[in-house]
């Protein structure tokens, strides 16, 4: 389950970064992360608390609810 959920989270930010055109790079600047660390949240090898998922959240302009909502919830 906890696989699961840091995938789908991975994946939810990873649509919502490209659907605005934004690099790794830049959302990670933009959300005060280490690009490193934005990179192991994209490839789910991290579980990030919520501090930082409102960060991300903040910076693609999204409520951190959001990023929680899954397509098929």
């Amino acid at each position: 389950m906890d696989s699961n959920i840091k995938e789908r989270l991975a994946n939810k930010i990873i649509n919502l970064r490209e659907k605005k055109g934004l690099s790794q790079e830049v959302l990670a600047s933009k959300a005060g992360i280490d690009r490193s660390y934005m990179s192991r949240i994209e490839r789910a090898r991290v579980s990030t608390g919520i501090e930082k998922i409102a960060k991300i959240a903040g910076a693609l302009n999204v409520e951190a609810w959001e990023l929680l909502k899954f397509d098929d919830e």
